[in-house]
């Protein structure tokens, strides 16, 4: 039995893996689509979160949405 932690490439043989440079391309390649994945969307009046979240199919819904835009949704103080 193991006694290591488990690899992020499971139970796979050590050839099919990859190695730490094509695993750690491949981790920056999916960040880098993560950032390119924004939308833009404008308020309208009536808008809030949930409704947003569920019009634009937010995964995560109205928190995840808030969470990745706090500093847009943060009140503005005078």
């Amino acid at each position: 039995m193991p006694t290591g932690p488990a690899s992020p490439a499971g139970d796979l043989p050590l050839a099919a893996r990859g190695s730490a440079q094509e695993i750690r391309v491949a981790a920056e390649k999916k960040a880098a689509r993560k950032k390119t994945d924004a939308r833009t969307y404008s308020v309208k009046a009536g808008d809030y979160l949930s409704k947003i979240a569920d019009e634009q199919n937010v995964s995560g819904g109205w928190k995840k949405l808030y969470a990745g835009n706090r500093e847009a949704s943060a009140p503005t103080r005078r």
